[in-house]
């Protein structure tokens, strides 16, 4: 399995729940559900395939849900790798533009990514490649 189709997978399975968990669930109730499944998903598989060997940065701003950490299992543990987008820019989520700003809504045709030293950036999905690479933090020392 290879690193975009696990990606693709989490995105298509965000096309068909979000909507319906949008409706239900609050703000950071919808981040804690993204963090999850992000580690269900993308994490646990990436680890299976044997493309990461620990756990990688979070999802969006991850969850909120234990007050430890932004992760939701192993909330004390910390990431040995991030997913990229370009160089040294960190995946942030899959999202869209409304009216010129990323929005973490369908068709989840964008993605975001951070910099930790300047400024976002949000890319049209068919022009990423994506990669593994330094943790967030790693990155900002």
């Amino acid at each position: 399995m290879k690193l975009e189709s696990i990606l693709e997978e989490f995105r298509s399975y965000l096309l068909l729940n979000f909507k319906g968990i949008s409706s239900i669930l609050s703000d950071e109730q919808i981040e804690d559900w993204l963090q999850a499944n992000w580690e269900i998903i993308v994490e646990f598989r990436l680890q299976s395939a044997g493309i990461t060997e620990g756990l990688i940065d979070i999802y969006g701003n991850g969850a909120d849900c234990n007050g430890e950490g932004s992760r939701v299992s192993l909330p004390k543990s910390q990431p040995t790798s991030a997913i990229h987008i370009a160089p040294n820019c960190i995946f942030h989520s899959f999202g869209t533009l409304i009216n010129g700003f990323f929005a973490q809504e369908a068709p989840f045709d964008y993605v975001k990514g951070e910099y930790p030293k300047s400024d976002d950036l949000v890319l049209p999905l068919k022009q990423v490649k994506f990669s593994v690479g330094q943790t967030f933090d790693e990155l900002a020392t």
